[in-house]
């Protein structure tokens, strides 16, 4: 039932729970519905630790229903439940280590649940003495009694119905008159609070207070800062409003800074009422857009400014609000901005999916109005695709640009990012000649337009300068941003922002062109300029560095001012972000990644440990990025020879995602096969068998028989079971991935196929039976020479396994002769002192010797 007070009454103890006890985390969440339930447990996944970018709400519910199942000493509220069924299936999951509370208008049903604590109306003393103590004791106990039992004893009526009388100074009598004409609109169970709003509602006599009230409600039951509703009347008016609604009891509470309604006050305004004027249709839709014109204008400017992080939170949960009760279908091209920007910022923050989510909504708004090919459509457009890409969905990212470029003219600045972008995503899937053509159009335009010095394309030529570092055309993206940065310079001036960004770029196509000292000074008078502009503690200032640490990390000398570099932009990110945000977890692993390149494996444990203890502190020590931790850290250890401790330590993260992640998670199956390499190289393959194949089960089971992974697996699993003198395993493992890759490699000739001839081809070896090595070899080798030429490594090195398993099946002449055949025909493709060739002679010779003759070429 809904106005008893179960809402308030658990947020009291919720908030006296989280202030007098030890108990974390103390959660709230809405459980009218399993997709409630989800997204609830995703955000409390998301509060727990970092998540990773690709990661779906399911993934995250999962997460976080797997942390409580491990964890002691954490409340969950779980309000307005509607289903016992739900909630039953996920309560059975969680173990007995936290406590939980869940309301419910429905009484009937939760019985298995758990305890149940009924919380009814209030009795008819109780309800008499409170209207008597809140109007006053000159009340009739008759009048308050017939008011009480005409509102259904419900608290929340019974306060509305007190603030009414005290504020109209009316009789009980001429309030139930007032409630008999609001009969006929009541909804059934909820008459009495029903009435009383909706009685409370006509006598409010004041539009700006009416206008606050239908905006509030669009929003979530939360704080709401009154400095949002600035654009609907001035501050004054405002306040008179915020204070005539309280006076009605229509706000939960209000001080000077915020406004928040009750959900069943929501709920009597989102039931239209056309003989209200401001509950009609049309009203509620003027209001639907004034709270999205609030969110708009309550934006900030710079997502990636932690001091608007705090305003982000806030704003969150309203944007959630308006998007789940308003179609898709009606979302005005405001929201639309609102989602996207809230996509940028959650995004961020590592929740890429959700940010995908909202982008799509984005799009859709955008592309009704101001409808396709214009910019706003564009640039959202540009977003989601980029979004798309980094969560390895780069074909999706294509279909989407392909669509929008039907859309506009290429000389549109936005669509000239669109173009851009697809020409990257292209060559990111492999497709090589429809990157090129579109890098070469783009570069003529480009060239053209810089030559034209018109503003608006500059953005757009700086894009396609950083399209020519990608495609491996450095001095093109010289070019470009010099031409770039001579239109900032001359617009903007030297020290606005726009030319600090172009100014950066060309350090790195500088760095990338061979230019290095020139490179170094652009670099250096970035860092300067930035410096000046944010001081030395900004987020922009962070990032330029890392962009500078990763330009040096391109060269091999360039390792130490790398890693000075991202040593740097770490410690500058960890006080500023704060140990768990994912740039400074990205931050550490680049680090890491640069000591290991740079064979620093000492340092990199070092740091490793320093890593693992700071992420651990902040995440806890199951956390999923604590594991990632610390398996960069094993790898330090291996690599530095502490192999039993790194193998220890490998042991140790693979239970602990065993029990927070589950035998499905690729994170799980990483750690199977980061353990089974480290025992086969140590010469324990028979322990590393049983992990293998552990893991290959679980591929299979998941990814599907065929799957690239899978296959990959089972020739990790063939060579475990060599190493472990099981070479007759490891040939009926390796046919059979074979026998896959055959049915399905399509026209070409894949690295992954050769690899698998050439593992089945050595098991055969292996299990002495040289005949089948030599035929799986034989049957290769024409088929690699047909696809990549004789000349290619990979069709050399088909040569030289077939010539080795002749020779060590006895057949040394058919072994000379397919070498003098390869050395007639490698010399006009390679050269006479090529080291292939050369390696072929000198193989030649030694088998000549071996058949007791030395005549031939």
């Amino acid at each position: 039932m809904g106005g008893v007070g179960k809402t308030a009454l658990a947020r009291r103890w919720a908030a006296r729970t989280a202030i007098h006890t030890v108990m974390s985390p103390v959660w709230w969440l809405s459980a009218q519905s399993r997709t409630d339930i989800a997204g609830g447990l995703a955000h409390l996944a998301k509060a727990l630790y970092p998540v990773p970018p690709q990661a779906t709400r399911e993934q995250l519910s999962e997460w976080a229903v797997t942390w409580l199942a491990a964890h002691d000493d954490w409340v969950l509220v779980l309000d307005g439940a509607e289903n016992p069924a739900d909630v039953g299936e996920f309560l059975s999951r969680l173990g007995a280590g936290g406590r939980i509370l869940i309301t419910s208008r429905f009484a009937h049903g939760w019985e298995g649940v758990g305890p149940v604590l009924r919380l009814d109306v209030m009795e008819p003393a109780e309800a008499v003495s409170f209207l008597r103590a809140r109007v006053g004791t000159d009340m009739l106990t008759a009048d308050a009694s017939n008011l009480a039992e005409a509102v259904g004893y419900l608290p929340l009526a019974l306060e509305q119905a007190a603030a009414y009388m005290e504020r109209e100074e009316t009789t009980p009598a001429q309030y139930l008159m007032a409630l008999e004409r609001d009969l006929a609109g009541a909804s059934e169970g909820r008459a009495g609070v029903g009435h009383a709003l909706r009685a409370a509602l006509r006598a409010v006599d004041d539009p700006p207070a009416h206008r606050v009230l239908n905006v509030l409600a669009w929003f979530a039951p939360e704080p709401v800062p009154r400095s949002w509703l600035s654009h609907m009347a001035e501050e004054p008016e405002l306040t008179g409003a915020a204070r005539n609604l309280t006076r009605h009891s229509l706000l939960l509470s209000q001080d000077d800074k915020t406004l928040r309604i009750h959900p069943v006050v929501q709920g009597v305004l989102h039931e239209p009422d056309e003989d209200d004027p401001w509950r009609s249709v049309a009203a509620l839709e003027a209001a639907r857009f004034e709270a999205t014109v609030c969110l708009a204008g309550a934006l900030p400017k710079d997502a990636d400014d932690p001091a608007a992080w705090p305003r982000w939170h806030q704003l969150l949960p309203h944007i959630d609000a308006l998007a789940e009760r308003v179609a898709p279908g009606d979302d005005n091209e405001y929201f639309a901005t609102v989602l996207a920007e809230a996509a940028e910022f959650v995004i961020g923050q590592g929740e890429v999916e959700r940010g995908i989510s909202m982008l799509w909504r984005a799009v859709e708004g955008r592309q009704r109005a101001p409808g396709p090919g214009y910019p706003a459509t564009l640039r959202v457009t540009l977003r989601l695709a980029r979004a798309l890409r980094t969560v390895g969905r780069p074909r999706e990212a294509v279909d989407l640009c392909e669509s929008a470029r039907r859309s506009a003219a290429m000389e549109d600045p936005d669509m000239l990012l669109v173009w851009t972008e697809l020409a990257d995503t292209y060559r990111e899937l492999g497709e090589q000649d429809r990157s090129r053509q579109l890098f070469l159009k783009l570069c003529q335009f480009a060239t053209e337009a810089l030559e034209q010095e018109y503003p608006e394309w500059r953005r757009s030529c700086a894009a396609i300068a950083s399209l020519a570092l990608s495609v491996g055309e450095p001095d093109t993206a010289v070019e470009l941003y010099e031409a770039t940065l001579a239109g900032c310079r001359r617009d903007l001036g030297g020290g606005h922002l726009d030319t600090i960004e172009a100014r950066s770029h060309l350090a790195a196509a500088l760095y990338a062109a061979g230019s290095r000292e020139r490179a170094k000074q652009e670099g250096a008078a970035v860092l300067n300029h930035l410096s000046r502009l944010y001081g030395t503690s900004h987020i922009r200032l962070i990032d330029a560095i890392s962009d500078i640490a990763r330009v040096h990390e391109g060269w091999e000398d360039g390792l130490p001012q790398a890693i000075q570099g991202y040593d740097e932009a770490l410690r500058r990110s960890r006080a500023v972000r704060g140990e768990s945000h994912p740039e400074t977890l990205n931050l550490w692993g680049r680090l890491h990644a640069a000591l290991m390149r740079a064979g620093e494996t000492e340092r990199a444990v070092e740091r490793g440990n320093e890593w693992l203890s700071a992420v651990t502190e902040s995440l806890g020590p199951d956390h999923p990025a604590t594991l990632r931790v610390s398996a960069h850290l094993a790898d330090a250890q291996w690599f530095n020879g502490a192999w039993t401790a790194a193998i220890s330590r490998y042991k140790q993260v693979l239970n602990t995602r065993r029990v927070m992640l589950g035998e499905d998670d690729p994170e799980t199956w990483e750690s199977y096969d980061r353990l089974a390499f480290a025992l086969q190289e140590v010469g324990d393959a028979e322990g590393a068998v049983p992990l293998r194949a552990t893991v290959v089960a679980a591929r299979s089971r998941v990814l599907g028989e065929a799957h690239p992974e899978t296959l990959a697996s089972l020739e990790r699993t063939a060579l475990a079971h060599l190493g472990a003198a099981g070479a007759d395993k490891a040939v009926q493992l390796l046919t059979g991935v074979l026998g896959v890759r055959l049915r399905t490699h399509g026209d070409d000739f894949p690295d992954e196929l050769i690899r698998t001839y050439n593992l089945l081809g050595y098991a055969y070896l292996e299990a002495g039976d040289h005949a089948r090595a030599i035929a799986t070899y034989e049957s290769a080798l024409p088929q690699i020479a047909e696809h990549l030429g004789y000349g290619d490594p990979r069709t050399v090195a088909m040569i030289r396994n077939l010539v080795e398993a002749s020779t060590a099946g006895g057949e040394v002449t058919s072994a000379a002769d397919l070498l003098e055949s390869a050395v007639e025909t490698l010399i006009p493709i390679l050269g006479a002192e090529h080291q292939d060739v050369v390696a072929f002679k000198e193989e030649l010779t030694r088998l000549r010797h071996r058949r007791g003759s030395t005549d031939g070429p």
